[in-house]
């Protein structure tokens, strides 16, 4: 199949824009970027991912709180619903809070990929241009569900979110977003694996977390 070229401003493929229609509902959001994903995929700007099988945010969709990872993982992919690997499940029940309770999303409604020298497929950061191709589906999600926190886990939904990408820094660290909404940052569990040193400042961290819930009755 010969792939054609997307345009957009933004990035080597430019970026998801819903129509009036689109922004009615999330499931018109969801939609419509099912349908540019596919059109992205067709494409020879296409980055390496599962374009054709993205998977939404899911949840109460008047959740006092939202959390946002990186991007679906395998497991995520082939069940359809956010959060459901083994590391993010160990999150939510570390943490204490019902998914039920919860709108759960990602930076990035695809899973990134890349091939390993075996030809199989391995999870790979999302690129910057990928979360600012989305970023707008982001925002729409947050000002439709309306939380009063937001987390986000490890620097991609950081970055979509403030244009920052430093959460050493930040974690742990509230502040505000337009919408109003708390932005509470961590560390994502999965670097734990990678870097055990982070254990205390996570431990921490989630600490807090549990605490300003607690305090706003979540």
């Amino acid at each position: 199949m010969t792939k054609k070229r997307v345009n957009g401003s933004t990035g080597p493929f430019g970026a998801f824009s819903p129509t009036e229609h689109g922004r009615l509902s999330l499931e018109g959001m969801y939609a419509e970027c099912r349908l540019w994903l596919a059109r992205l995929y067709a494409s020879e700007a296409a980055p390496p991912g599962e374009l054709l099988k993205p998977v939404f945010g899911a949840g109460d969709p008047k959740a006092g709180m939202m959390l946002i990872g990186e991007a679906p993982g395998k497991a995520e992919t082939e069940q359809g619903a956010p959060f459901v690997g083994k590391t993010l499940s160990a999150f939510l029940e570390g943490a204490g809070f019902s998914r039920d309770s919860l709108f759960i999303t990602n930076a990035v409604k695809y899973r990134p990929y890349r091939l390993n020298p075996s030809g199989g497929k391995a999870n790979r950061t999302p690129t910057r241009a990928e979360l600012v191709a989305l970023r707008e589906l982001l925002l729409f999600e947050i000002a439709a569900v309306s939380p009063k926190i937001v987390v986000t886990l490890g620097n991609s939904p950081l970055f979509s979110l403030t244009g920052r990408a430093d959460i050493g820094a930040r974690h742990g660290v509230l502040e505000k977003l337009e919408s109003g909404a708390a932005l509470f940052p961590l560390y994502h569990p999965a670097s734990l694996i990678y870097n055990p040193g982070l254990a205390k400042d996570y431990e921490k961290d989630m600490a807090g977390l549990r605490d300003y819930a607690a305090k706003h009755g979540f």
